[in-house]
């Protein structure tokens, strides 16, 4: 009884879904060339619901996928460029990143976070934001570093701060490259204070845990 109470409720929400989107196609309120966009949606929300019902981690997976898709595939119609091939990156990074919100397991914040940022990367090079050698190279370290400062943020391990701090600095001083001089001095001003503030949390952090392993001692 449950597994048909189940199916009528897929069943049922892909058809109002199905029939919302046909009903917007017949009166020209959806443009055509974004169908295969929505009907990605729809099957992806579909699958989202059945998430809630088994709680299946490979259904959420399933469901990630065919709803990131469908965003990118309506993102690429509306950005100059040819923005898909991100995709590439941000959907898998993306899909590691609700892995982790469910799990909280480091092995899929690491590749999560990585991914959606080179993902990311790559979507503003295709549409024309980051141009130009210095900068494209630059800007690549410096969404490495993006990452890993992520990763530091959210697991709170000095690991990922290192890379993220010398990742940063290395892509600062590449895209100082095609900078004027002015804007080079204000660049590397930033970054000193920059370096500054994380050597303070740094600091502030190592004293902030010692406080708890104290208090822990004591009780």
């Amino acid at each position: 009884m449950k597994r048909e109470n189940n199916v009528g409720l897929y069943i049922g929400l892909l058809l109002v879904l199905s029939g919302i989107v046909a009903f917007l196609d017949l009166n020209d309120l959806l443009p055509r060339e974004y169908l295969s966009d929505y009907i990605s949606l729809i099957i992806g929300v579909v699958i989202f619901v059945a998430y809630f019902r088994n709680k299946r981690f490979s259904t959420l997976m399933v469901a990630s996928f065919f709803i990131f898709n469908g965003i990118l595939l309506i993102a690429d119609k509306y950005i100059q460029g040819w923005n898909y091939f991100s995709g590439v990156f941000i959907i898998p990074g993306l899909m590691f990143m609700v892995a982790f919100i469910v799990k909280r397991m480091s092995s899929f914040l690491i590749p999560g976070a990585l991914l959606t940022s080179w993902g990311i990367f790559i979507f503003l090079i295709s549409a024309d934001v980051i141009s130009g050698f210095s900068m494209i190279l630059g800007m690549g370290f410096v969404f490495t570093a993006l990452a890993f400062f992520i990763i530091f943020l959210i697991e709170q391990e000095v690991w990922a701060g290192i890379p993220s701090l010398v990742l940063g600095i290395v892509g600062i001083i590449i895209i100082t490259m095609g900078l004027g001089e002015v804007a080079r001095l204000i660049l590397f001003n930033i970054t000193a204070i920059i370096v500054v503030l994380i050597g303070l949390i740094l600091i502030a952090r190592s004293f902030i845990k010692t406080k708890k392993s104290h208090d822990e001692e004591d009780h």
